[in-house]
């Protein structure tokens, strides 16, 4: 019974892999045309990325890249998504207040999502990694950001995940892929 209350809590797109892919044809009829491994893990990380702390209630909730305005499914209140990280010009992932962020495969935070002062709406990020980051401003300057230093987020900001192989572009939040 948890399952089917906790199911409409799920990202839409982990919803939809579930039907399609445990579906009778995909198990019984054309078992070879199912996903693989490497589609699967792509998924999880979705999941990952979209996996946030509310800021009003603290609970652990899903934000859905597909859905507009967004509400905490505990509390209630319309969650403020002003930016997203896009890493590798794949992976969108929705910037909120808490959010820590994983921009490698291990379990470990590489970003956290800091407020700025109170009632300012400003987001700053702060580098969990042991690298410094390469950063380049919306207007072009070359930044780098030491170990647990923290920066504001601006749209058109990139930031080069050297340690990773990995480079993230901010961008205005948007439901379109």
């Amino acid at each position: 019974v948890n399952v089917l209350k906790r199911w409409p809590l799920l990202p839409s797109f982990l919803r939809d892999a579930f039907k399609k892919e445990f579906s009778h044809e995909k198990l019984y009829v054309a078992p070879s045309k199912r996903i693989v491994e490497m589609q699967w893990q792509k998924i999880i990380t979705a999941v990952r990325d979209s996996l946030t702390v509310c800021p009003y209630c603290r609970e652990e909730i899903f934000v859905d890249e597909h859905i507009g305005q967004q509400a905490c499914q505990n509390c209630g209140r319309q969650l403020d998504i002003p930016c997203d990280l896009t890493v590798d010009g794949i992976r969108k992932i929705s910037l909120i207040s808490g959010k820590s962020l994983y921009i490698d495969r291990d379990d470990v935070a590489d970003v956290k999502v800091l407020p700025g002062p109170q009632g300012s709406g400003e987001l700053f990020l702060k580098n969990l990694t042991p690298s410094v980051w390469k950063v380049t401003t919306p207007s072009g300057k070359l930044k780098e950001l030491p170990p647990d230093g923290v920066m504001p987020v601006k749209s058109g900001m990139k930031i080069t995940f050297e340690a990773f192989g990995k480079t993230g572009v901010i961008s205005d939040h948007s439901t379109q892929d």
